[in-house]
């Protein structure tokens, strides 16, 4: 049985398996944008992935720069006379 006849005819999405850490199939099916018809990519969602990671770091690391300021200015706070 091939994976393409497990697949319904409307699916839109991205499929990987893998086994042992090693990718042993990918594929694309449908479109990432139906009302465009942009097909749905793999490197499409992959970009899209890598962008929300980075925000994500770029948030992460702002909030400790932010804590990090804060513990500072209380810590300063006690020998305030």
């Amino acid at each position: 049985m091939e994976l393409e006849e497990v697949v319904e005819k409307d699916f839109s999405g991205c499929i990987s398996v893998v086994k042992n850490g090693t990718v042993i199939f990918q594929k694309s099916y449908g479109y990432a944008d139906l009302s465009n018809r942009i097909c749905d990519k793999l490197q499409v969602v992959r970009m899209l992935i890598y962008m929300i990671k980075n925000m994500m770091n770029i948030i992460l690391i702002s909030t400790a720069w932010t804590l990090k300021e804060q513990e500072q200015e209380e810590h300063l706070l006690q020998f305030q006379i």
